[in-house]
C-alpha cells in the first residue's frame, strides 16, 4: 500500500468533509468550523440527511452521514444526536428499519425499495451498527434489533436478501446475543463462505469497518485475507475503487484508510502530509 498516493488523492479530489475525514482518522485532528457548519447545512430540519438537496430525509443517507461522523470522532453534538433520534424514531414495532415511504419520488434502486424484507435485513444491520457506535444500543423506549435479524436469518446463519445482510449484522449479532453465540458463529462462517476476494475497494472496507465493530482481530482468516485483498486493490493513483461509481472513489478511499487504521496497518502518517 502506498499511503502517500492515498493521501495526495484525497487531498487533491476530496470535498471538506472527506479531507476532514481523513485528517481524523490519520492525525486525530478535530473539523474545523467551517467543516462542522458544512455537516449542519447538509442536515434536514428533523435530524435526517438525503444524497441530494431536494431529497427526503431517509435511513440510508442518515446512516451513512453517521459514519463520516463516526470518522471525525462527533459523538455528542446537535448533529449526531439529531441523526441518532431520527433513526430511533423511526425503528419499527419488530425491532427492524425500512426505509421510508419518500424514497419512492426520487426512483430509487432495487436495494433501497421500502417494503421488501431484501431492504430491511442490510438497513437494520446497518442502523444497528451505528447506533452500537454512538452509544444507543439499548436507549430507552427501543427494541432489539437482533430480534428482527434473526427472525430473517435461516438454519445456516445467512440473513434474507443480500449477500451484505449478514455480514452487515454481525456487529449487533456480536453485541446481542454475544460472540460466543451460535447465530454469530454460524454468520462469520457464512460470510467467510461467501467471501470474494475480487469485489472493489469499497465493498472489502466496509466488509472490514463490520468485521472491526464485530470484534474479530486482524489475525483472524477472513480479516487478513480481506486486509490482503484491500491493500492490493489499491489504484495506481493511490485510490480504491467505489462500487457505486468513480465520483464516490475519494470516499472509497478514506473508507479503506479507516479501517487499515483500524487495525494497526498505518502506524504512522507524517504530520507534514496533512496539506
Amino acid at each position: 500500500m502506498d499511503l502517500e498516493k492515498a493521501v495526495e488523492y484525497v487531498h487533491a479530489h476530496g470535498n471538506a468533509i472527506e479531507r476532514a475525514r481523513m485528517a481524523a482518522i490519520l492525525w486525530d485532528e478535530p473539523p474545523s468550523e467551517a467543516v462542522l457548519q458544512e455537516l449542519a447545512a447538509l442536515q434536514k430540519p428533523d435530524g435526517g440527511f438525503a444524497h441530494g438537496p431536494r431529497e427526503a430525509s431517509n435511513i440510508c443517507d442518515t446512516a451513512s452521514a453517521l459514519e463520516w461522523l463516526d470518522d471525525l470522532k462527533l459523538y455528542r453534538g446537535p448533529i449526531a444526536d439529531a441523526a441518532c433520534r431520527f433513526l430511533l424514531d423511526r425503528q419499527q414495532e419488530d425491532g427492524g428499519w425500512d426505509e421510508v415511504e419518500a424514497v419512492l419520488a426520487y426512483n430509487p434502486p432495487e436495494w433501497r425499495m421500502p417494503g421488501r424484507i431484501a431492504t430491511r435485513t442490510w438497513l437494520t444491520g446497518l442502523c444497528a451498527q451505528e447506533l452500537i457506535r454512538f452509544g444507543y444500543a439499548e436507549a430507552p423506549g427501543t427494541r432489539c434489533p437482533a430480534d428482527f435479524l434473526l427472525a430473517h436469518c435461516d438454519t445456516s446463519g445467512r440473513l434474507a436478501g443480500y449477500e451484505r445482510a449478514t455480514w452487515l449484522a454481525l456487529p449487533m449479532l456480536a453485541f446481542c446475543p454475544g460472540r460466543d453465540s451460535e447465530p454469530f458463529r454460524k454468520a462469520v462462517v457464512v460470510v467467510e463462505a461467501s467471501y470474494s476476494p475480487d469485489q472493489p475497494g469499497s465493498y472489502l472496507a466496509w466488509l472490514l469497518r463490520c468485521l472491526q465493530d464485530a470484534g474479530l482481530p486482524a489475525e483472524h482468516p477472513l480479516v487478513a485475507r480481506a486486509l490482503a485483498d484491500l491493500q492490493r486493490r489499491q489504484q495506481p493513483n493511490g485510490s480504491w475503487e467505489s462500487e457505486d461509481a468513480a465520483e464516490f472513489a475519494v470516499g472509497a478511499t478514506v473508507e479503506a484508510l479507516r479501517v487499515l487504521k483500524g487495525y494497526g496497518l498505518i502506524a504512522h502518517a507524517p504530520t507534514s502530509w496533512r496539506c
